[in-house]
């Protein structure tokens, strides 16, 4: 997804997407913004802009129904 691609390098806007919508394109952008990225919603459009990101699991498994789940810390992942 290009979204995954501006929250991890850069900034990008994908048009004709909705936060409101039940596609899984709503669980990505959830887990993105869980994970530390920017994830700007306008009415026809969404984007993603690069910040720090922390690691995360992401199941996507039936992800069109239900909502993406708090990203969850490893001890490796955790800041020290």
């Amino acid at each position: 997804m290009l979204l995954v691609a501006g929250a991890v390098a850069g900034e990008v806007t994908v048009r004709n997407i909705s936060m409101l919508s039940k596609q899984a394109d709503t669980a990505v952008c959830t887990a993105l913004v869980r994970a530390g990225a920017a994830v700007i919603n306008e009415a026809d459009s969404v984007t993603a802009i690069s910040r720090p990101l922390h690691g995360f699991e992401f199941d996507a498994t039936g992800s069109s129904t239900r909502r993406a789940t708090a990203p969850r810390r490893s001890a490796k992942n955790t800041p020290k």
